[in-house]
């Protein structure tokens, strides 16, 4: 059963209790694990609970030995609560013989099957979206009309007064994964609770964190601008460690270009430099403007073109194989700024 965004609050508030098996899975990391938490909350309901009745397992354990969830399934908490069972790494496709040990459990037992981005054609997916008796929670980065959403009733709730041109503009700056975008929001209603200050677009835009700054990845873009590949490959290791998927920081690297290669085509028409930098919506952070100039002398148009090719493709690679992201990584960067940069040189 696919979970739709107008069933995810009954269902994160109870409805998940009826399901065997919950796929929660996406690009967007820190949503993923929210939503996971939000469920645990709700099953476990203190520490000593915890000890004896959360688990944690990895799919590819119990995929080489099946009888390690079917016990999990089977036996009971010492003061007979239901387990909160959470498996983590869960590939594109799907043991046969876990489905059916699910299917055949009966027992409160919350079972959910943590995963980053899966494609629509991955069995995984298919199975927790078509069986009746599994469900299906994907996460993926918020559209502008979500994040509206969530910034209006956060100013609301705060007693914060915003005209619609200005939600609308924080909206458009609001970008990244969930938990940056809460914590820009979280900025945003301390500033103005503690100031009376009538709101503008200027002091909105310098609150908030350009879109690389927010997820740290000012420090990644800055060794690629500056063909520091070796820093590059640091920095990617350090996001992918503390959580976020390869696809989002591909996405991230890939939207930086996609910038850059907006200006460049404006500047071979004759535009100047500076209004196609100032065109730009959201507008470059500030401090980040100085290196997204270098940036622009430092890439030629067909190298951005190839950059944002070979990120495009990593991304599918990483959707349809189960070769490890950061495996699949360390081939493209290769192939995205050395291998095929040399050639346009």
């Amino acid at each position: 059963m696919k979970i739709n965004p107008r069933q995810e609050q009954i269902f994160l508030s109870d409805g998940f209790s009826k399901y065997k098996a919950i796929l929660i899975f996406g690009g967007d990391s820190s949503m993923v694990l929210d939503k996971i938490s939000t469920i645990e909350k709700k099953v476990i309901l203190s520490e000593e609970d915890a000890i004896f009745s959360k688990i944690q397992l990895n799919y590819e354990d119990i995929e080489k030995d099946p009888s390690i969830l079917y016990q999990e399934l089977h036996s009971i908490t010492l003061f007979n609560s239901p387990k909160f069972i959470l498996i983590n790494n869960t590939k594109t496709s799907f043991n046969k013989e876990i489905k059916e040990s699910l299917l055949s459990a009966k027992t409160s037992h919350v079972v959910i099957f943590k995963a980053d981005e899966l494609g629509p054609s991955t069995s995984t997916r298919k199975l927790f979206e078509t069986e009746q008796e599994f469900a299906a929670l994907p996460c993926y980065q918020l559209d502008e009309i979500a994040i509206k959403s969530i910034l209006v009733e956060s100013l609301r709730k705060n007693n914060i007064k915003f005209s619609p041109d200005l939600v609308n503009h924080a909206a458009t700056l609001l970008r990244g994964e969930h938990a940056s975008i809460l914590s820009e929001i979280q900025k945003l209603l301390l500033y103005y609770a503690n100031t009376n200050s009538t709101a503008t677009e200027e002091e909105i835009t310098e609150i908030i964190s350009g879109p690389s700054e927010k997820n740290s990845y000012d420090p990644l873009i800055l060794s690629i601008i500056n063909r520091d590949f070796i820093n590059t490959t640091k920095e990617v290791e350090k996001l992918y460690s503390s959580g976020v998927h390869i696809v989002a920081i591909a996405r991230n690297i890939a939207t930086y270009f996609v910038r850059l290669l907006k200006v460049k085509t404006l500047t071979e028409q004759g535009v100047q430099a500076e209004d196609a930098i100032n065109s730009l919506k959201p507008p470059i952070f500030f401090k980040n403007i100085t290196s997204f100039k270098k940036a622009l002398q430092s890439y030629s148009t067909n190298q951005i073109i190839i950059i944002i090719e070979q990120l495009t493709s990593l991304e599918l690679e990483c959707k349809t194989t189960d070769i490890k992201p950061i495996l699949l990584w360390e081939k493209y960067l290769y192939e995205a700024f050395i291998s095929k940069l040399k050639q346009e040189i």
